[in-house]
């Protein structure tokens, strides 16, 4: 009898459908690469902004990247610190009515909506290895092409003040520099451990030189204590201590060997620092700067629940200052020159706790990845766990010059936790992209089955 004909081979993913006895055709993934969307476009876009203040168009670059996202993305997500940081704009968005002034306190939320849509953007363009890796290197080379350009060329033509150097803009403060310079150094100790090229990581190990350099050379008390937290976490749990000391070593060389007088003065201040009687005998700023925060907590006192409205602590402030003679030197509108304490003064404990949990959710998580990747003992989850770590360190360096300067204004630290959640996303590898199924000709019923009759 005339044979039925053969069974067609369809290509769907994950599996193929053969005759018996034959090997099992290979699933098709797509080859590693960039991916390059308009949504990681806009974010790329939108840190050139940030960094260069070139072009006025970060608002622009957030709606048309959240607008292809939106479009072409599916599902959208996020992640415990959108939610927690969502929650915080609700809370701030309620204490508006109650705000010293209103229309202060709706500007400052709209530009902290502003960071947290740039934080939803770069969660949910963030698809792939690729794609992180891409911003990733875009994040780093506009901070060396901008910041540590600019800083450096400060210092090598001595322009700077009281021999404390930074840049333009929002890196002219010697204090944000230096908070700034911790999220891409963690960066390049990611890429240095990476299976980039040798370019990258020849980039990334400038980088890890480079921006412990730029700290000190700010004289940032803050960045120098963040810094050292942030090498202290990372010599105390990694599986590469004699690397991470030949790096220390090379950096302690750079620094004796360029670093001005004024960096060493700084730091043998900084003993001065543990007691108030002490406190000018290590300079002025830190006599006013416990004056200020003095002031903050008279604030806090009054407004422990609604506080003065998100934006207006610098309002309360100058009202505040006028109370006691001791707070003559700090009248005016400060800033609190503290994100605890500002954060307490603007929104209260229910505000401070739920911006807070931001980043505590996502340091919480990097853990918790750490712990199962030591419990699994897999020798392929290697430089994830490095990677966790570093960005552990990172988070640590922020909370600690938290204290020292206002961060909740700007976007870099949010920004930097969403690149983090995207990451932890991807951690389980490459999603595969689905290959399209191949239209075949229509066929009789009996022809799904691989059967001959003799």
């Amino acid at each position: 009898m005339q044979s039925l004909p053969r069974a067609t081979t369809l290509p769907i993913v994950g599996h193929t459908q053969t005759r018996p006895g034959a090997k099992p055709a290979k699933a098709k993934v797509a080859p590693l690469g960039v991916g390059l969307t308009i949504g990681t476009a806009a974010v790329a876009l939108y840190l050139f902004v940030v960094h260069s203040y070139k072009v006025p168009l970060g608002t622009a670059a957030i709606v048309v990247g959240l607008f292809a996202v939106v479009v072409t993305v599916r599902p959208l997500r996020a992640c415990p610190p959108i939610y927690f940081y969502a929650a915080f704009l609700a809370w701030s968005l309620v204490l508006l009515p109650a705000a010293f002034n209103s229309s202060v306190a709706w500007d400052s939320w709209v530009e902290l909506f502003k960071i947290f849509l740039i934080g939803c953007l770069a969660f949910n363009a963030i698809r792939t290895t690729g794609q992180h890796r891409f911003i990733t290197l875009v994040w780093l080379g506009l901070f060396a092409f901008y910041p540590v350009r600019g800083t450096l060329f400060n210092f090598l033509t001595g322009n700077g003040a009281f021999g404390r150097f930074g840049w333009n803009f929002a890196f002219s403060n010697f204090n944000d520099m230096a908070t700034y310079s911790l999220m891409p150094l963690a960066m390049s100790f990611e890429r240095l451990r990476s299976h980039d090229k040798f370019w990258v990581k020849a980039c990334a190990f400038a980088g890890v030189i480079a921006l412990p350099f730029i700290i000190l050379i700010t004289q940032s008390r803050a960045g120098m204590l963040g810094l050292a937290l942030m090498f202290l976490y990372l010599f105390a749990g990694t599986r590469y201590k004699l690397r991470l000391g030949s790096a220390v070593v090379g950096i302690g060389l750079v620094a004796v060997l360029f670093a001005p007088q004024g960096v060493w003065d700084r730091i043998r201040g900084m003993q001065y620092l543990t007691s108030v009687e002490t406190l000018g005998q290590s300079d002025s700023s830190a006599e006013q700067r416990y004056t200020i925060w003095q002031i903050a907590r008279a604030i806090i006192a009054d407004n422990p629940v609604m506080g003065v409205g998100i934006g207006n602590y610098s309002i309360a402030h100058e009202q505040y200052a006028r109370q006691k003679k001791e707070w003559e030197g700090a009248r005016g509108q400060k800033d609190a020159h503290n994100t605890y304490l500002r954060l307490m003064a603007e929104t209260g404990l229910v505000g401070t706790t739920l911006y807070l949990l931001v980043f505590v959710s996502c340091f919480r998580e990097l853990r918790k990845r750490v712990k199962e990747i030591d419990k699994l003992k897999s020798p392929n989850d290697a430089l994830l766990r490095e990677r966790c770590r570093t960005y552990q360190s990172a988070l640590l360096g922020l909370a600690l010059c938290a204290i020292f300067g206002s961060l909740e204004t700007v976007v870099f630290p949010f920004l930097g936790v969403a690149l983090i959640a995207a990451s932890l996303r991807l951690s389980g590898g490459e999603p595969a992209l689905a290959v399209r199924r191949v239209r075949q000709p229509s066929r009789p019923a009996t022809a799904a089955m691989s059967v001959s009759v003799q």
